[in-house]
């Protein structure tokens, strides 16, 4: 029998939390399906919602300190019981009733570490499509550490070759919210796969993503040159003191240093120091990137490796 966790986090969301607990027990897979929750100090009604589903031994969850959104997941993910396949669940979101079936046969003949994710319908706080279009995909490692990851975590499902990945470096439920706060966990999830293992991807939508006004990270969504230059910050300080390009890169060499390619660590090394050091930076300027790109992002990456805005 193939064994699925689906690891959730939450915090204060009993608005929305029944509807996302019954789209995941409503799957086409719900007999193989582990719930593993932990709550991060939530004030609301949220577990006394948890302790009806786990009285009723449809979950199991745990109540944790307050560690923010990202190292609430990374705890999850270490503390996880073993099992074939693992999933992301935010707590405000609505599953199709194949998300998980979907994603497991898409990856299920794969031994290698191996992630699948999809696009998602994104949605108002009733569940109704709204015109925001999902962002699209980035596959090259230059790509993903330039600009903000595309991949989220509610549509993950990875196998336990990743997740062994994921859980040999320890430092992750250790990292402090002020230093790290750009570091996300699916952002960490998907830049391992792609640099130490597989990636799979489908334009089909798998869930329904709930934009409402207290989410803890909204949906990024596509923009046209047009809008690019209305949002543009012209005194540049909101660009001068951008750094999740040399924190993720760093956090990586010091987690897979040891696993990465020959080349592949040759940028993750050029990417982690370029900020601070002008040799590196010329050369991750002539680099050849970003790929899957328009004409004008290549040269917004230019410029921000350029001015160490990294």
């Amino acid at each position: 029998m193939t064994k699925i966790v689906v690891l959730l986090s939450t915090y204060n969301g009993e608005k929305y939390l029944k509807e996302q607990i019954d789209s995941i027990l409503k799957q086409t897979v719900s007999k193989d399906i582990y719930l593993f929750v932990r709550d991060d100090g939530s004030k609301d009604n949220t577990v006394n919602i948890l302790e009806e589903y786990k009285n009723k031994k449809l979950l199991f969850y745990y109540i944790g300190k307050n560690l923010g959104s990202t190292n609430s997941f990374f705890d999850l993910l270490i503390k996880a019981p073993k099992a074939d396949f693992y999933a992301f669940a935010d707590q405000d979101d609505y599953w199709f009733t194949n998300k998980l079936e979907f994603g497991v046969n898409e990856i299920k003949e794969i031994t290698a570490p191996v992630l699948f994710y999809s696009k998602k319908c994104i949605v108002n706080q009733d569940l109704k499509p709204i015109d925001i279009k999902d962002l699209s995909p980035k596959f090259d490692i230059f790509s993903n550490f330039i600009f903000p990851n595309s991949a989220y975590g509610c549509t993950m499902v990875f196998n336990r070759a990743l997740y062994d990945i994921l859980v040999s470096y320890p430092k992750l439920t250790n990292l402090p919210k002020e230093k790290y706060r750009e570091v996300f966990h699916d952002s960490w999830t998907f830049k391992t796969a792609l640099l130490l293992g597989k990636i799979v991807y489908s334009e089909k939508d798998s869930i329904l993503y709930r934009q409402h006004k207290n989410n803890s990270i909204g949906a990024a969504k596509e923009k046209n040159l047009f809008s690019k230059i209305k949002d543009f910050d012209f005194s540049l300080s909101r660009y001068r003191n951008l750094q999740f390009t040399t924190i993720y890169a760093n956090l990586i060499l010091d987690a897979y240093k040891n696993k990465l390619k020959k080349k592949d660590l040759e940028l993750i090394d050029l990417l982690a120091n370029a900020k601070h050091n002008y040799k590196k930076r010329l050369s991750l300027f002539f680099y050849p990137g970003p790929k899957q790109c328009k004409l004008y992002e290549v040269i917004w990456a230019k410029i921000k490796i350029l001015f160490g805005w990294l």
